[in-house]
């Protein structure tokens, strides 16, 4: 057993324990107490790693631990991981653990200190409450200890008889038939409790001593009062020898309080009640100081105050109680949590930015939905969780909890609209809510809304407050909607546990806030900021306004694949996290943008989590402000390894808020800043929502972009499985799109660069802040171009576009209707479509974009927001016309235009359904891959499939030699894939490419694996025959007997396909048909390289995949050299692959299922 507790008036534990030159030993507490009744019994300190200790050792000659889990005289005292321990122990060593819960039983909820702890005992002991009144014990527990009081299992009356032994049991109250029907009217009492119940009266516990103590210290009183829920205990300080006058005064007010015992709160007591004990405690407090009891007087802070005269209202003129407490369980007010309040204030400071705090998402499902089911899903999620069913008081104090909650879950049905009308309701809906703020003073903080675009496709809206709901909240509210809704649809009855409660995240934290751990968090913060650090000076496109604004817009982009993998290898090498790597990688970034040395950061934490009470939804959230400073000798590894220490140091101290620690520093206020902290970085990594489902029907969850934010630059980063996602929000007042689209390039870079391994320091090649605000970076990319960057354009726009890019889809692609989420190449687009869907994207929004947009943007939701982030800012795709439809000329692009120098990306992404080591496939002769579309989804179904297309394709200067066109392909390559092996294809002209890339990549020393040619002549292969007229006319004649007018058509469009026409010519289609014209451009200058391209000597295989023969000459060339000449380039025999089909239809239908086959067996065999 332990020191303090107490089990009641028996001999064996009336004991306590000394220790006498470091051994162990048991006394009696009190003379008359036989010695023989304390040598059973070992006394040890509760709660400590000692005792602990000496359980270990001596477990296996421990019959029992018994122990009051909430000492009755030390509330306060909760060793959660110490009775857990213990339990641990003895199940190992097969000792009995017992509650005594005489005093906590039923107290804190239905299974007392056990459920508050989260153990089972063997034994459990209970009393008090559940007798009603009545002397009563009860002995509780597992069935292999209970069965020694009734032998086990028997009925009485038949031939059962107990098969155990039994011991004696027996008393002058045991089975006494009045204390049995009191019981069991308790406990039926019990059951009949919703989970609420406990909570009111625990939070009504929590008010009485919060208010208490916190006076009590206040006024420097040498008094505590302390609690666990509604057993609460006063203690007087030594040696404060007048202290418990504090009781006398009290029972004047008609306030009952036996010294040096517990007390306890009833759900009999109001929470008048409750306001009035308060109000006695306080007078009684103040009458004491008055006296000068307490070494110093002062005047009463009561003074011109109406006193209490005598006892409560009730009390008086012997009014009988009520028969019913149901009215005094409908709501309970507990302080509001430190960070509540620093939310609170700042919607005081700024209500026009409130809705900076609107948390919203959406939940995108298709398939057939119960939308009534899924609608009283939603409810009961929002009723099972306190924080959602709260409300606060006029100053934000106080939070009060109802035990139901008001709302309904509107359905918006909007599968009856047009698709523009669809859309921009749709658009407008998803504005409302994170612009619309809550009404503080009449409705919940929570909101839902189901909207309905079609039977199978439905958008569930939720918006919460960030006072009663952060990040982690919103996936415990999703997955929770999930059970839910999914065990509607099924037989099953969902049995899910009460929610954790924010009334217990409150009540620990106010418990933490009077314990030591609270000084020494203090201790830290003040420490690392004794001296002021220099306000923040990152470069920004617009000075900082006179007051602070909140304007935002958010920007979001992807990294990619490898270079997650390689900082998670790097990051493990050396001892670190995920999360570390990233946060010493973005501090890095914004030091060498801004070159301040002395840096603050911060960083948002999880309070659930490190709490252990994962499954609370309210604001939990920490903001850390991480300091650091920078040396630039060190290297990036020795950098790193310092943030993750400041980051360790910061979370064990992060419940000393951020708003605290403001005050504490008396930093002055400056209106135009946010101060400390400008820029936040948060890593979100909370509950796995991979569980998330709607019984059988798609659903992904996605983030409402705010349009208001506290913060300068807030990056987000979102970790799913081997891939990441960023989002950057920013203030707009201060920052361009296009300047953070740059920031975003090369904190990318930054990040490819860490992934590689490269250790480089700190200091080397950090831009200046005078030039880095103006540098972009070429080589800066995510995970395909630019195009994974999305920012937010006029919603109304979009909708415009969408309707116009539907009516182009429909006519293009010969169909009479589609839907807005369908994808243009499963649809039956192909390359040729594509063109005439961009020259028609062209003439209607003069903009110019590559036909390789199609593959990261294949549905008109996507390409119409594609297309609105291009027209430059400030244009309106409204109404739009463009100067061809006005006066009849030429449209010319707005788009800004092309530096035929520029740098730029020459990958493209076709498919990235699946992870793994890329397939590169260079485009054919126009330059583009839109044709590659087929075999990019089916190979995309083993690797990550990558285009790579040909400089000039949207107008920059070509390289005029297939050496510089591998170069920089290499380049673009190695953002992709640092390190060999190496998969590389071309097709058609690409294949010259795609065979110097792979020599290139040999002479770095690099490993090319696998080198496919699809249908392509080998350098200086140019074979002509002469073929006389009566054998060619034989050869037709042949070809249509075999495959009919058909197969001559094919080869007719083939042989027109590679005719080319005058360039005079092509120049005149340049304005009309701007796409063709430089594809045509590009065609001849690509024939120019190719034909001074001379090759040389490769040690990769090649594997040579060759078209049906469709010409005389290409039967001869069969039968000439049918490696197209490549034999001359390796010393290795060549792969040759016949394929059915010719040049064109190889890449289509079930011709490219058997080119797709043979890579894939190729690429296998390769590895062996």
């Amino acid at each position: 057993m332990f020191a303090r507790d107490y089990h009641g008036n028996f001999d064996e534990v009336l004991v306590r324990g000394v220790n006498t030159n470091g051994a162990l030993k048991s006394l009696p507490m009190a003379p008359g107490i036989p010695k023989r009744a304390a040598g059973d019994m070992i006394v040890l300190p509760y709660g400590t790693e000692q005792s602990l200790d000496v359980i270990r050792e001596i477990a296996d000659e421990l019959a029992a631990v018994i122990v009051e889990p909430v000492q009755s005289r030390r509330p306060d005292l909760q060793p959660r991981q110490f009775i857990r321990d213990i339990r641990q122990i003895t199940e190992r060593a097969g000792s009995l653990f017992i509650f005594d819960e005489v005093v906590t039983g039923f107290r804190f909820g239905p299974r007392g200190a056990q459920e508050f702890y989260g153990v089972d005992a063997d034994l459990v002991t209970y009393g008090k409450i559940v007798g009603g009144g009545l002397p009563i014990g009860v002995v509780a527990g597992k069935a292999k200890f209970m069965d020694t009081f009734d032998g086990g299992m028997w009925q009485y009356g038949d031939d059962s008889f107990p098969d155990k032994p039994v011991t004696f049991f027996a008393g002058t109250f045991v089975r006494h038939p009045l204390a049995m029907a009191s019981v069991k009217a308790m406990l039926t009492f019990f059951k009949e409790q919703p989970p609420f119940f406990w909570k009111v009266m625990n939070a009504k516990g929590d008010r009485l001593a919060s208010a208490v103590d916190s006076y009590f210290q206040a006024q420097n009183i040498p008094i505590r009062m302390t609690n666990c829920g509604s057993l609460m205990y006063v203690s007087v300080e030594d040696p404060q020898k007048y202290g418990n006058l504090l009781f006398a005064l009290l029972r004047e007010k008609g306030v009952f309080i036996l010294e040096d015992f517990p007390s306890y709160l009833t759900t009999a007591h109001t929470e008048d009640d409750i306001d009035y004990i308060i109000e006695a405690f306080k007078e009684s407090a103040d009458e004491l100081i008055e006296a000068g009891f307490f070494g110093h007087r002062v005047t009463s802070v009561l003074a011109g105050t109406k006193r209490l005269s005598g006892p409560p209202p009730q009390l008086l003129g012997g009014k009988a109680l009520a028969t019913t407490n149901d009215a005094h369980l409908t709501t309970v007010s507990i302080p509001t949590t430190e960070s509540q309040k620093e939310i609170w204030m700042a919607t005081l400071i700024n209500p026009v930015s409130s809705t900076a705090f609107n948390e919203s998402v959406s939940l995108k499902i298709k398939g057939p939905l119960d939308r009534l089911a899924l609608m009283d899903a939603t409810y009961k999620t929002f009723q099972r969780h306190d924080a959602l069913r709260a409300h606060f008081t006029d100053d934000g104090a106080n939070m009060i909890i109802g035990p139901d909650l008001d709302i309904d879950v509107p359905l918006i049905d909007l599968s009856t609209m047009s698709a523009s009308e669809r859309n921009r309701k749709l658009n407008q809906i998803l504005l409302d809510e994170v612009n619309i703020p809550f009404d503080h003073a009449n409705e919940p903080f929570v909101r839902g809304q189901l909207v309905a675009l079609d039977d199978d496709e439905h958008i569930l809206v939720i918006t919460a407050h960030h006072i009663v709901c952060d990040g982690w909240s919103i996936d415990i509210i999703a997955n929770d909607i999930g059970k839910f809704y999914t065990a509607s649809q099924s037989d099953d009855t969902i049995r899910m546990d009460p929610a954790q409660s924010i009334l217990d995240y409150a009540r620990v934290e106010r418990l933490w806030q009077a314990s030591p751990d609270r000084e020494a968090s203090e201790k830290y913060w003040l420490d690392q900021f004794r001296t002021i650090p220099p306000t923040m000076e990152f470069p920004t496109d617009r000075p900082h306004p006179a007051g602070k604004t909140t304007n935002s817009h958010r920007l979001d982009g992807s990294i990619d694949r490898n270079t997650v993998s390689g900082l998670r290898t790097v990051a493990a090498k050396n001892g670190c996290t995920f999360v570390n790597i990233l946060f010493a990688a973005f501090k890095l970034y914004i030091y060498q943008q801004s070159g301040q040395k002395d840096l603050v950061l911060g960083m948002a934490s999880s309070g659930q989590s490190a709490r252990e009470l994962e499954g609370v939804v309210g604001h939990c959230v920490n903001l850390l402000p991480i300091r650091s400073f920078f040396d630039e000798s060190i290297p990036f590894s020795s950098y790193m390894k310092t943030v993750r220490g400041a980051m360790l140091d910061a979370l064990d101290h992060q419940h000393y808020t951020y708003g605290t620690l403001l005050k504490d520093l008396k930093i002055k206020r400056d209106p135009s800043r946010v101060l400390l902290t400008p820029i936040v970085f948060n890593f979100d990594n909370g509950i796995d929502l991979s569980s998330l489902e709607l019984a059988n029907l798609e659903v992904k969850l996605v983030s409402n972009p705010r349009t208001h934010e506290h913060f300068e630059i807030f990056l987000n980063i979102m970790e799913d499985g081997d891939h990441a996602s960023m989002e950057w929000s920013y203030n707009t007042d201060l920052f361009d799109t296009e300047t953070i689209l740059r920031h975003m390039r090369q904190f990318s870079t930054l990040l490819s660069q860490i992934s590689s391994g490269d250790n480089f320091d700190i200091g080397v090649n950090s831009p200046s802040p005078e030039n880095s605000a103006l540098e972009i970076t070429p080589d800066a990319k995510l995970v395909a171009e630019t195009d994974s960057i999305q920012k937010q354009p006029d919603l109304e726009s979009i909708s415009a576009v969408e309707d116009q890019l539907e009516i182009l889809w429909c006519r293009i692609l010969s169909i009479d209707s589609l839907k807005r989420d369908d994808d243009f190449f499963e649809l039956g687009g192909h390359s040729l479509l594509a063109l005439r869907l961009f020259e028609q994207i062209f003439k209607k929004y003069a903009i110019d974009l590559p036909i390789s947009t199609l593959f990261l943007n294949p549905t008109i939701e996507k390409l119409a927001v594609k297309i609105c982030q291009t027209i430059p800012q400030g244009a309106s795709v409204l109404e739009r016309k463009t100067s061809s439809e006005r006066d009849g000329s030429t449209a010319h692009p707005t788009t800004a235009p092309i530096q035929k120098d520029d740098e730029w990306c020459t990958t493209t992404v076709i498919n990235q359904d699946t992870d793994g080591q890329p397939f590169f496939i260079v485009g054919g002769l126009g330059g583009n891959v839109n044709n590659l579309w087929q075999l990019g989804t089916l190979l995309g179904k083993h690797y990550p499939v990558i285009g790579i297309q040909t400089r000039g394709i949207l107008g920059h200067t070509p390289h005029s030699s297939i050496e510089a066109m591998a170069k920089e392909h290499i380049r673009d390559i190695r953002v992709r894939q640092r390190k060999g092996p190496y998969n590389i294809a071309g097709y058609s002209g690409g294949g010259l490419t795609a065979f110097e890339i792979a020599r290139q990549l040999e002479q770095e020393n690099e490993e090319v694996s696998f080198l496919g040619i699809i249908d392509t002549y080998g350098p200086g292969f140019n074979p002509k025959y002469e073929n006389g007229g009566v054998e060619r006319l034989l050869y037709e004649a042949t070809k249509i007997r075999k495959e009919g007018v058909i197969g001559l058509w094919q080869r007719i469009r083939g042989k027109l396909s590679n005719t080319k026409l005058a360039e005079k010519y092509i120049r005149y289609a340049a304005h009309y048909f701007p796409a063709r014209y430089r594809l045509s451009l590009l065609e001849f200058a690509w024939l120019a390289a190719a034909e001074q391209y001379k090759g040389g000597p490769i040690a990769a295989k090649i594997t040579l995949f060759r078209s049906t023969p469709v010409t005389l000459d290409d039967e001869k060339v069969m039968t000439t050299d049918d490696s197209f000449g490549w034999k001359n380039f390796t010393d290795k025999e060549v792969d040759g692959i016949q394929l059915s089909g010719n040049h064109l239809n190889i890449l289509e239908g079930k011709n490219v299922e058997h080119l797709t086959s043979i890579i894939v067996d190729r690429i296998a065999a390769s590895k062996k």
